[in-house]
This record gives structure tokens, C-alpha cells and sequence, in this order.
């Protein structure tokens, strides 16, 4: 579980340049690897901060 949200944050970081606010509480505290790994998805295909803590990520 800790690489699948370690891979979510360091592509925030990546993509970013840090990991949006509204991101990383909801990926600290996952216990899902299949709801990581679809935050994943909504991040690389977000294109900005903003759209990713628009994204599902927020939920």
C-alpha cells in the first residue's frame, strides 16, 4: 500500500512540482490499492494542480 500512494504523491510532485493540498490527506489515508491506482489516472490525466484537486482525488 505504501509504494501505491508514494507513486500517487511523486507524480503530484512530478507533474506539479509539489502535491496539492486537497490530494494528499485522501492518499495518506487510502487502504484501497485499486482507489490509488484510479487517483493515479486522474492525475496524469489531470494537466494542473487545480484539476487534480477537482478530481476525484478530493472524495
Amino acid at each position: 500500500m505504501r509504494q501505491g500512494r508514494e507513486a500517487v504523491l511523486g507524480d503530484c510532485t512530478v507533474l506539479f512540482g509539489s502535491v496539492p493540498a486537497a490530494v494528499e490527506p485522501p492518499v495518506q489515508q487510502a487502504e484501497d490499492i485499486e482507489r490509488l491506482k484510479g487517483w493515479r489516472r486522474a492525475i496524469l490525466q489531470a494537466g494542473s494542480a487545480a484539476a487534480a484537486e477537482r478530481a476525484e482525488l478530493a472524495g
